[in-house]
């Protein structure tokens, strides 16, 4: 009624003269056309919506910031905080104080002497660190083509797409700036500044539950990329990273549980620790740092530059609110290239002084998660060298003034004598089941039910809120197999879900990719219209192959022994996964397990091109579903044959 009274007073408005000699009889003609005129302009606000929603789904720049909202969800609005137990400033100024002075107690901490004698023996067999040659203009040209234009700006304002937008002769002088600063130690005063952007993390809103990220300016990251191969080429031949391709960390924590099952098996069991520092970038002293130089004798046009960033001033950024500037003594910067490579040095002196002080151990790290493990059956053995392994750890804590987080480290071991032994002793908690690199590992042959759901709950959300996206075909079903699928079945290889949990992601990731009618056949929908790895059943099917593949194609465990793994039925770990992965896809293990039965002809699953293995596999997985909806759909018989797939993805994207 308001709108339509101020309507009025317009001359063309179809309401002008509408309340002219007002009377009770044209009330109720008045009041329809008012509702009839509401349910028009609701229609029309609907349907902006739905246009602006998907407007900004499909538009290229937004990306990022779709994968954002699949992955987080819409952000919270949440009231501003108030103090109400003792005075002081409230609301967002409050929570910026006591993140600032959180995470300032940390990267200023008091002061702290490190014992650094019996660590620095593991440099002694390192090489000399190769001469650094003066860096050309040819060199941050290439680098800068192949740097990311979207990444954030630092405290200057300058991103990369600025940076590649200069002409050829600017990026001569930005050369000889790094070449003098490459001899200074000392950066210019506009770019010697930087935010560190507190990103939430577990959304608790604690001060301590936000990853810090240090937005340095794009010039100091251009030029440490230029000057990454120098840094990984000594790394690599002091053996510090492997010289071929890294492996991914759940091909890492995959060897472990390989071993594991072996030990479970009847083997010698396998015991350790599984260590995970507390804020290990933020406990890490730039006095150490230098120290490393010194003994290494890194150069000092790549030291001092590096040093000087971390140590240039920063101020924190918290949801738009900025805290002082102070200069940090703690703390390397994530949001380095080579925060990453100074980090891998001072963990080495963890891993090789451990393996060279106790017999028998392998540690394996990755980044600041270490695990160590011994193999023996000598339980007193056993217990003695995970003893050491904590002794060797509060000892490095001690030195070099780290701190690990007990609440995620944990012992373990697949021996239950060894497991009671342990329980007697101080250190962090005996598990029989915990987390290696986010892959459930089963020291103790139990279904962990409460580690398991936590990762397919995270994952059956995020493909809930790709369901809404106002986007093709096509594009949903990339969106699933790159964000809500791999998410939920991250450690699949590991631990194979069960039916009912394979059911509530599939039924999650079919309503995620398909709008038209529930009736429609999800095995058809899967096997036309969107890629594999969208599909849960698949990728349930082809990783744990793929990863059991490629251990024994490395040797880790001895393919004569295989038989004998896959004849003890275990109920957990790898090999379980891989019988699951063949019974859900209807594959047949030969007698020596190196062949696999695929619809009648024998597959060297071992030895053939990981391509073709692959395509037989989904072809077997595909037949089998076809033979279940024409089963379950007679008048759908004739799909047993097979259907194209590729004139089916034809006819949907091309004009009908």
């Amino acid at each position: 009624w308001i709108q339509a009274l101020a309507r009025t007073e317009a001359p063309s408005s179809e309401w002008a003269g509408k309340f002219d000699d007002l009377c009770v009889d044209k009330l109720p003609g008045l009041l329809a056309m008012a509702q009839a005129e509401c349910t028009e302009v609701a229609v029309l606000a609907r349907q902006s919506r739905r246009d602006r929603w998907h407007g900004w789904c499909n538009d290229p720049k937004q990306v990022s910031k779709v994968f954002r909202y699949v992955r987080d969800g819409p952000a919270p609005c949440h009231s501003p905080a108030v103090r109400v137990d003792q005075p002081g400033p409230a609301g967002p100024q409050q929570v910026l104080h006591e993140v600032d002075s959180w995470w300032w107690g940390l990267w200023q901490p008091p002061p702290h002497a490190l014992r650094t004698d019996r660590w620095f023996e593991t440099f002694n067999s390192f090489p000399a660190f190769p001469a650094v040659m003066p860096l050309t203009q040819a060199t941050v040209a290439t680098v800068l083509r192949a740097a990311p234009s979207a990444k954030a700006a630092g405290r200057d304002g300058w991103t990369y797409s600025d940076l590649k937008r200069l002409p050829l002769a600017a990026l001569g002088l930005l050369c000889s700036i790094y070449q003098s600063t490459e001899r200074t130690g000392v950066w210019p005063e506009p770019i010697a500044h930087s935010f560190v952007a507190m990103l939430p993390k577990g959304g608790t809103g604690a001060p301590d539950d936000y990853r810090p990220v240090v937005l340095l300016s794009v010039f100091y990251r251009l030029w440490a990329k230029c000057r990454g191969r120098e840094f990984q080429g000594f790394l690599r031949s002091a053996g510090v990273v492997p010289t071929g391709k890294s492996k991914s960390a759940e091909g890492l924590a995959y060897d472990l549980a390989l071993r594991i099952a072996v030990a479970q098996s009847g083997e010698a069991a396998v015991s350790g620790l599984a260590l995970d520092w507390s804020k290990c970038y933020d406990h890490l002293l730039l006095d150490l740092l230098d120290r490393i130089v010194d003994r290494l004798g890194i150069p000092s046009a790549l030291a001092k530059p590096m040093l000087a960033a971390y140590a240039q001033p920063r101020a924190v950024l918290l949801k738009g609110s900025i805290g002082p500037e102070r200069r940090p003594t703690a703390g390397l910067a994530p949001g380095c290239p080579r925060a990453t490579d100074w980090l891998a040095l001072v963990i080495h002196m963890y891993t090789k002084s451990l393996v060279d002080a106790v017999p028998n151990v392998t540690s394996r790290p990755y980044v600041d998660d270490i695990t160590s493990d011994v193999t023996t059956g000598e339980t007193e053995q056993a217990c003695t060298a995970v003893a050491a392994m904590v002794t060797h750890t509060e000892r490095f804590a001690a030195d070099l003034a780290f701190q690990a987080n007990l609440v995620k480290s944990r012992r373990f071991s697949t021996s239950a004598a060894v497991r009671a032994t342990l329980l007697t002793t101080l250190g962090p908690p005996v598990a029989d089941a915990f987390l290696d690199l986010g892959v459930i590992q089963t020291p103790v042959r139990i279904a962990p039910a409460t580690l398991a759901h936590k990762r397919l709950a995270g994952g059956i959300g995020k493909l809930e809120r790709t369901s809404v996206l106002s986007m093709s075909l096509i594009r949903r079903g990339r969106f699933v197999a790159a964000s809500g699928v791999p998410s939920a079945l991250y450690g699949c290889s590991v631990s194979a879900p069960t039916v009912a949990a394979l059911r509530s992601l599939q039924t999650a990731a079919f309503n995620a990719v398909w709008r038209s009618g529930s009736r429609s056949a999800q095995e058809l929908v899967f096997g036309l219209f969107v890629p594999w790895r969208a599909n849960p059943e698949a990728v349930c099917i082809v990783q744990p192959i793929q990863f059991l593949r490629d251990a024994l194609r490395r040797e880790v465990v001895a393919i004569e022994s295989l038989p004998w793994l896959l004849s003890m039925a275990p109920t957990t770990g790898p090999i379980h996964a891989f019988l699951t992965a063949c019974k859900r896809s209807g594959l047949e293990i030969s007698q020596d397990a190196t062949r696999l039965r695929v619809n009648g002809t024998l597959l060297d699953w071992i030895s053939d091109p990981w391509f073709l293995v692959r395509q037989a596999i989904l072809g077997a997985l595909m037949r089998k579903n076809y033979e279940a909806v024409a089963s379950r759909r007679p008048p759908l018989a004739a799909v047993r044959d097979g259907v194209d797939r590729g004139l089916t993805l034809g006819f949907e994207t091309g004009p009908w």
